[in-house]
């Protein structure tokens, strides 16, 4: 089953604002989630300017605000990635 499964690529702003407000914890969580065989990868990138909704995400080539790894997980049960 899990070869249906599609993969979800994030890239996860690791600038100052983000940093503060839990970009650490997303990378942490991803690293978790590929560890245990789910098809999540991710990649780090700089300051996304917009810090005021900080931590950001891109996916499928949007910014994704004020995420936590709660907000992640709705988006992977939507996606039928859990």
């Amino acid at each position: 089953m899990a070869e249906d499964m599609q993969k979800l690529h994030l890239t996860i702003c690791r600038g100052p604002s983000c940093g503060v407000m839990g970009s650490d914890a997303l990378v942490a969580w991803c690293a978790d989630l590929n560890a245990a065989g789910l098809p999540v990868s991710h990649e780090i990138c700089g300051c996304t300017g917009n810090c005021t909704e900080a931590p950001v995400i891109e996916l499928d080539g949007r910014y994704v605000t004020e995420v936590s790894p709660e907000k992640l997980t709705e988006i992977l049960i939507e996606r039928g990635i859990s």
